[in-house]
Protein backbone atom coordinates (compact mmCIF):
# COMPACT_ATOMS: atom_id res chain seq x y z
CA UNK A 1 0.00 0.00 0.00
CA UNK A 2 3.01 2.21 0.48
CA UNK A 3 4.16 1.66 -2.47
CA UNK A 4 1.25 2.68 -4.14
CA UNK A 5 0.73 5.57 -2.69
CA UNK A 6 4.13 6.95 -2.94
CA UNK A 7 4.01 6.05 -6.80
CA UNK A 8 0.44 7.54 -6.96
CA UNK A 9 1.88 11.05 -5.18
CA UNK A 10 4.65 11.21 -7.75
CA UNK A 11 2.26 10.59 -10.82
CA UNK A 12 0.58 13.52 -9.50
CA UNK A 13 3.75 15.92 -9.01
CA UNK A 14 4.78 14.62 -12.87
CA UNK A 15 1.34 15.68 -13.61
CA UNK A 16 1.26 19.02 -12.21
CA UNK A 17 4.49 20.27 -13.18
CA UNK A 18 3.69 19.39 -17.21
CA UNK A 19 0.41 20.97 -16.57
CA UNK A 20 2.25 24.37 -15.50
CA UNK A 21 3.79 23.99 -18.83
CA UNK A 22 0.31 25.47 -20.46
CA UNK A 23 0.33 25.30 -24.35
CA UNK A 24 4.09 23.77 -24.25
CA UNK A 25 3.00 20.50 -21.72
CA UNK A 26 3.53 17.04 -23.40
CA UNK A 27 -0.22 16.05 -23.08
CA UNK A 28 -0.38 12.52 -22.52
CA UNK A 29 1.98 13.56 -18.98
CA UNK A 30 -0.62 16.94 -18.48
CA UNK A 31 -3.72 14.65 -19.43
CA UNK A 32 -2.42 11.89 -16.28
CA UNK A 33 -2.81 9.65 -19.13
CA UNK A 34 0.07 7.53 -17.94
CA UNK A 35 -1.39 4.61 -19.67
CA UNK A 36 -1.07 5.56 -23.06
CA UNK A 37 3.04 5.16 -22.37
CA UNK A 38 3.69 3.01 -18.90
CA UNK A 39 2.44 -0.31 -18.46
CA UNK A 40 0.75 -0.29 -15.11
CA UNK A 41 1.62 -3.71 -13.82
CA UNK A 42 4.85 -5.09 -15.43
CA UNK A 43 7.30 -4.42 -18.88
CA UNK A 44 10.15 -5.56 -20.36
CA UNK A 45 11.85 -2.26 -20.98
CA UNK A 46 12.76 0.42 -17.57
CA UNK A 47 10.21 2.86 -16.24
CA UNK A 48 7.64 0.08 -17.36
CA UNK A 49 7.44 1.93 -20.64
CA UNK A 50 5.22 -0.45 -23.09
CA UNK A 51 6.94 -0.08 -26.07
CA UNK A 52 10.68 1.15 -26.96
CA UNK A 53 10.65 5.10 -25.99
CA UNK A 54 11.11 5.90 -29.89
CA UNK A 55 8.01 3.56 -30.63
CA UNK A 56 6.02 5.70 -28.28
CA UNK A 57 7.16 8.83 -29.80
CA UNK A 58 5.78 7.51 -33.41
CA UNK A 59 2.97 6.87 -32.13
CA UNK A 60 1.67 10.84 -31.89
CA UNK A 61 4.08 12.30 -33.64
CA UNK A 62 4.18 10.49 -36.85
CA UNK A 63 2.66 12.94 -39.19
CA UNK A 64 5.61 15.53 -38.19
CA UNK A 65 7.90 13.26 -39.87
CA UNK A 66 6.03 12.22 -43.09
CA UNK A 67 4.92 15.43 -43.78
CA UNK A 68 9.17 16.42 -43.76
CA UNK A 69 10.13 13.21 -45.56
CA UNK A 70 7.30 13.48 -48.26
CA UNK A 71 8.37 17.55 -48.60
CA UNK A 72 12.05 16.12 -48.97
CA UNK A 73 13.83 17.77 -46.65
CA UNK A 74 16.60 16.54 -44.93
CA UNK A 75 16.18 14.78 -41.92
CA UNK A 76 18.54 15.36 -38.85
CA UNK A 77 19.97 11.60 -38.53
CA UNK A 78 18.31 10.89 -35.04
CA UNK A 79 15.30 12.49 -35.80
CA UNK A 80 15.38 10.63 -39.25
CA UNK A 81 16.05 7.19 -37.39
CA UNK A 82 13.30 7.72 -35.15
CA UNK A 83 16.09 8.53 -31.88
CA UNK A 84 13.67 10.57 -30.15
CA UNK A 85 15.57 10.11 -26.86
CA UNK A 86 18.72 11.26 -28.19
CA UNK A 87 17.34 14.49 -27.81
CA UNK A 88 14.17 14.80 -25.74
CA UNK A 89 12.90 13.34 -22.67
CA UNK A 90 9.19 12.37 -22.28
CA UNK A 91 8.64 14.96 -19.45
CA UNK A 92 11.25 17.27 -17.44
CA UNK A 93 11.78 20.75 -17.15
CA UNK A 94 13.46 21.87 -20.44
CA UNK A 95 12.39 23.90 -22.95
CA UNK A 96 10.84 21.09 -25.99
CA UNK A 97 11.46 18.39 -22.91
CA UNK A 98 14.90 18.65 -24.12
CA UNK A 99 17.35 16.21 -22.12
CA UNK A 100 19.95 19.20 -21.57
CA UNK A 101 20.58 22.44 -22.58
CA UNK A 102 20.61 22.49 -26.94
CA UNK A 103 24.85 22.61 -26.89
CA UNK A 104 25.09 19.47 -24.30
CA UNK A 105 22.97 17.32 -26.77
CA UNK A 106 24.00 18.65 -29.81
CA UNK A 107 27.70 18.30 -29.33
CA UNK A 108 27.24 14.81 -28.04
CA UNK A 109 27.21 14.01 -32.05
CA UNK A 110 28.98 17.17 -33.39
CA UNK A 111 32.59 16.25 -32.51
CA UNK A 112 33.77 18.72 -35.15
CA UNK A 113 31.37 21.31 -33.67
CA UNK A 114 32.56 20.55 -30.11
CA UNK A 115 36.16 20.75 -30.64
CA UNK A 116 35.55 24.24 -32.53
CA UNK A 117 33.67 25.31 -29.39
CA UNK A 118 36.59 24.13 -27.21
CA UNK A 119 39.36 25.90 -29.35
CA UNK A 120 39.22 29.26 -30.89
CA UNK A 121 39.54 32.75 -29.61
CA UNK A 122 36.56 33.92 -31.30
CA UNK A 123 33.13 31.92 -31.28
CA UNK A 124 29.46 33.04 -32.73
CA UNK A 125 27.69 34.15 -29.86
CA UNK A 126 24.43 31.96 -30.58
CA UNK A 127 27.19 29.10 -30.91
CA UNK A 128 28.98 29.95 -27.52
CA UNK A 129 26.11 30.53 -25.81
CA UNK A 130 24.75 26.51 -27.07
CA UNK A 131 21.52 28.39 -28.83
CA UNK A 132 22.33 26.38 -31.63
CA UNK A 133 18.53 26.50 -32.54
CA UNK A 134 19.43 30.40 -33.89
CA UNK A 135 20.79 28.77 -36.88
CA UNK A 136 19.50 25.31 -37.52
CA UNK A 137 16.41 23.15 -37.15
CA UNK A 138 16.39 20.57 -34.83
CA UNK A 139 14.41 18.04 -37.09
CA UNK A 140 14.13 18.42 -40.92
CA UNK A 141 14.35 21.19 -44.07
CA UNK A 142 15.90 21.59 -47.30
CA UNK A 143 18.80 23.74 -46.65
CA UNK A 144 22.28 22.92 -46.13
CA UNK A 145 23.29 22.19 -42.60
CA UNK A 146 19.59 22.62 -41.91
CA UNK A 147 19.71 26.41 -41.41
CA UNK A 148 16.68 28.01 -40.95
CA UNK A 149 17.24 30.32 -43.55
CA UNK A 150 19.19 30.83 -46.52
CA UNK A 151 22.60 31.84 -45.46
CA UNK A 152 22.96 35.69 -46.28
CA UNK A 153 19.60 36.30 -44.94
CA UNK A 154 20.15 34.07 -41.60
CA UNK A 155 23.35 35.96 -41.19
CA UNK A 156 21.60 39.56 -41.46
CA UNK A 157 18.61 38.21 -39.72
CA UNK A 158 21.08 39.43 -36.68
CA UNK A 159 23.66 41.64 -38.05
CA UNK A 160 21.67 44.84 -38.36
CA UNK A 161 24.53 47.27 -38.66
CA UNK A 162 26.33 45.11 -41.77
CA UNK A 163 22.83 44.53 -43.54
CA UNK A 164 22.65 48.33 -43.59
CA UNK A 165 26.32 48.79 -44.45
CA UNK A 166 26.35 46.52 -47.51
CA UNK A 167 23.10 48.17 -48.54
CA UNK A 168 24.69 51.46 -49.43
CA UNK A 169 25.02 52.59 -52.62
CA UNK A 170 28.81 52.87 -53.08
CA UNK A 171 29.59 49.92 -50.46
CA UNK A 172 32.46 47.52 -51.26
CA UNK A 173 31.14 43.50 -51.41
CA UNK A 174 33.57 40.37 -50.54
CA UNK A 175 31.82 37.97 -53.46
CA UNK A 176 31.46 35.33 -50.34
CA UNK A 177 29.08 37.97 -48.89
CA UNK A 178 27.53 39.20 -52.15
CA UNK A 179 26.54 35.31 -52.96
CA UNK A 180 25.37 34.35 -49.78
CA UNK A 181 27.55 32.32 -48.98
Amino acid sequence: ERHRLAAEQQRHEVQADEQKKGARAHPPVARGACASCHAPHAADRPALLAKGPDDLCVQCHRQKLEKLAAAGAKLHNPFAGGDCTACHRSHGPQRALLKADDASICLECHVGARKARAGGKSHHAPFQTGRCWSCHEPHANARKSLLTKEPKELCLSCHDGLRKRLAEPKAVVHSAVGDGE
